[in-house]
């Protein structure tokens, strides 16, 4: 079941993309943002129900290739609370998350299956193992966003889910956890050139296509 930016499936809340640090790219840049870490926190504490499993696909924290000190505080705190929110928390590691198991002590995989359906961060061609037993594919990374013009002619961009179809598998885009991200209209990674998309869904479940 889709809500928001979160997906709910046998008994797991799982969400993607947190880019934990980013903050710290966008002061460099100029632009002085409160770090969204405790609100992110927030938002998982009112969307979870009945959970006690938490799945994350991947970009737990932001910069490569080193920590900075804002991922080297935040991220292992962020963490701890999960812990105490959830029974079970696992990491799939995305294309930002190179050694972070050295900032928390959950479980960190490379891709991860509930039944037919396969979990990974889409970075990165799913595994022949996990392609052979599932039916459809659970991916973020790509942030994907739809582009729309609002009643003034200025471009609007919002979070969405993208449906698809890659080889024979159904496939999943889930969009980006952290709000300040304005995604991309473009697949990138693996599922890019193979991937037809066949619907466009807002993460407040307004179906486009």
């Amino acid at each position: 079941m889709l809500e928001d930016s979160i997906m709910r499936y046998r008994g797991w809340l799982i969400l993607a993309d947190l880019h934990i640090g980013y903050e710290r790219e966008l002061e460099e840049k100029g632009y002085n943002i409160p770090s969204q870490t405790k609100d992110m926190l927030r938002r998982i504490r009112e969307l979870k129900k009945k959970e006690r499993r938490l799945l994350i696909l991947g970009d737990l924290k932001h910069n490569i290739p080193e920590f900075s000190l804002q991922e080297m505080k935040e991220v292992p705190y962020f963490v701890r609370r999960l812990k105490e929110l959830f029974d079970r928390v696992v990491i799939i590691k995305g294309n930002h998350d190179g050694d972070i198991e050295k900032l928390v002590d959950v479980e960190v995989l490379k891709e991860f299956r509930v039944g037919r359906v396969g979990f990974l961060h889409g970075h990165a061609r799913p595994s022949d193992e996990l392609l052979e037993r599932v039916k459809t594919l659970v991916i973020g990374h790509i942030h994907p966003v739809y582009k729309y013009e609002d009643s003034l002619g200025h471009p609007v961009f919002k979070s969405c889910w993208l449906m698809g179809r890659w080889r024979d598998k159904k496939v999943i885009v889930m969009p980006a956890f952290n709000p300040l991200f304005t995604g991309s209209q473009e697949l990138t990674g693996p599922f890019a050139k193979e991937m037809e998309v066949e619907e466009i869904i807002l993460t407040d479940l307004i179906k486009i296509v």
